[in-house]
């Protein structure tokens, strides 16, 4: 009877463990998700900033 109580504990200790380990890893998605949007979002603010400012440069050679 002991063995089939080692069994179950070692079954349901299984199931925790992999429960554990899937919402660790859909918690790891969702982070790589906003990391992700965070970078395009901060690569299109820089790509708008380089052409601000080779406008500001082409203007500053005219001015000259």
């Amino acid at each position: 009877m002991g063995f089939v109580y080692l069994i179950l504990a070692l079954s349901i200790t299984s199931i925790i463990f992999l429960t554990a380990i899937v919402l660790e890893i859909t918690k790891l998605q969702a982070q790589y998700k906003a990391f992700s949007k965070l970078t395009q979002e901060t690569q299109e603010k820089l790509s708008s900033l380089r052409q601000k400012a080779e406008s500001i440069e082409k203007l500053l050679e005219n001015i000259e």
